[in-house]
């Protein structure tokens, strides 16, 4: 799922990061509120919509990396695909009491499986290593990118500086020796579809560390692969970890100040 909400993160990156009178946030909004649209209309209905020219469309798709507008319109298409097949965690047949029950017993099952097969030894690495490092900097796409947000607000009161790394990995960070770099995947997906920007990643000077419940990835750095045996819920057994992280940070920091 995390490639196809990849559009989302950069239309999300162009909103975040332009003045809302520019031609780049009115064309990203303008698609993030019709992009169940988008498939069926030309660049020059694009144009028309955000009154902006066909060329100016045509450069703010390149600035997505997109080839060509064909490929943006895919890529939205794909994009609204993917809402259809997202995962549904509740039942029909069963009344909101019953789902939550169920739903509630499925998470306590996931959460324990990983309390009990996860290697602490790894985790308490990397806890060290984000403990040692001032500055960190966070990279996600799709659903996972939604954590970036949580450590960096959670990070931040531990009087480190925190960077949520661009969706393609683009811009030209300038790593420091203690530096860290801390990847999500839930299910690596990222690793199988954008190699481009996995090479762009690993290149990097900086120690980093990923953190995913696939097994077999095939990563260079340091890992921290979270066991799980039931794949709908890894989600949660991720942000489990994560929070795991900060409590083990908040419960270091009170002992540093009393």
């Amino acid at each position: 799922m995390e490639v196809l909400f990849l559009i989302i993160d950069k239309l999300n990156d162009k909103l975040n990061s332009n003045d809302h009178q520019s031609t780049a946030y009115i064309i990203s909004m303008y698609v993030k509120k019709n992009i169940d649209k988008i498939y069926k209309m030309t660049i020059e209905d694009v144009g028309a919509q955000c009154f902006v020219s066909k060329g100016q469309v045509s450069k703010y798709v390149k600035s997505l990396g997109f080839n060509s507008y064909g490929e943006f319109k895919t890529a939205c298409l794909e994009y609204c695909d993917s809402l259809t097949r997202k995962k549904v965690l509740f039942s029909k047949e069963l009344s909101l009491i019953e789902n939550s029950f169920y739903f509630t017993s499925s998470i306590g099952k996931i959460i324990k499986f990983v309390s009990e097969n996860i290697d602490y030894s790894i985790l308490n690495n990397i806890i060290k290593d984000i403990s040692r490092s001032k500055r960190i900097y966070i990279y996600a796409q799709g659903d996972s990118r939604a954590l970036c947000n949580l450590i960096q607000s959670e990070f931040s009161t531990f009087y480190k500086e925190v960077f949520i790394c661009d969706v393609d990995f683009l811009k030209e960070y300038k790593f420091k020796g203690n530096d860290l770099l801390i990847i999500l995947s839930v299910n690596g997906q990222t690793f199988h579809y954008n190699k481009r920007i996995i090479r762009r990643i690993e290149s990097s000077n900086i120690n980093m560390w990923l953190i995913t419940c696939r097994q077999n990835i095939d990563f260079f750095n340091n890992k921290l692969i979270i066991p799980s045996n039931n794949q709908i819920y890894n989600e949660y057994a991720l942000r489990h970890i994560i929070d795991i992280i900060i409590s083990e940070l908040r419960l270091e920091q009170t002992r540093k100040f009393p």
